[in-house]
Parts: structure tokens; C-alpha cells; sequence
């Protein structure tokens, strides 16, 4: 028996989503790297979380140059957050509501 992955992912419906940062606009990739996903899983599993993990982790979402293109132009962190959460939501929206329905079940 073979499976053709390849065949399988061009089938595969692809998120195409833009946006603009201090003037100058990106796309996202097609769906999530597995690199963020594998940094993620490190992070909930109590792994610190320094600086070059989340600049990692913002590489591997947005790319590499278009990250520091945006530092170069003066992205702020709080710029960073929203702009990193906005993007998980493009790719991961059932994972980021189910996100939340736990955290309001815990209240």
C-alpha cells in the first residue's frame, strides 16, 4: 500500500492571508510550520522562553527577513503580540477557540 502525501497536501485547502506592517505588506505561509508548533509544545512543557526562542518562533511563522524587516521599520513588542496572535488565529483558528473555551471553563 502507498499513501502520496504530496498529492494529498496540493489537494488540501490553503489559508491566503495578508497583512500590513509599517507600511509594507507579507503573507503568511500556507498553514502552520511545524517548527512553531514543536516550539510551542516546548514552552507548555515548562521549557523557559527567552528572547531568540520567540524571535524563533516569530521567524518560523512570519520568515525570517520579513521578522527583521519589521524590527528594522520599529515593531514594538506589544506590536509583535498582536500581530503573532493574529497570525496563529489565520492558521490555528480551532486550536485558538478551543484555547479559549478552556480558559473560560476555568474561570
Amino acid at each position: 500500500m502507498s499513501k502520496d502525501f504530496d498529492q494529498m497536501w496540493k489537494e488540501k485547502e490553503k489559508i491566503k492571508a495578508e497583512y500590513t506592517v509599517k507600511g509594507v505588506t507579507y503573507q503568511l505561509p500556507e498553514s502552520v510550520p511545524a517548527k512553531l508548533i514543536l516550539k510551542i509544545m516546548d514552552a507548555e512543557q515548562g521549557a523557559e522562553i527567552k528572547g531568540n526562542v520567540l524571535r524563533e518562533m516569530a521567524e518560523a511563522l512570519m520568515g525570517q527577513r520579513e521578522i527583521n524587516e519589521m524590527l528594522e521599520n520599529g515593531l514594538t513588542m506589544d506590536e509583535l503580540t498582536d500581530l503573532f496572535d493574529w497570525a496563529t488565529d489565520q492558521l490555528m483558528p480551532k486550536n485558538r477557540e478551543a484555547q479559549r473555551q478552556g480558559k473560560k471553563k476555568k474561570k
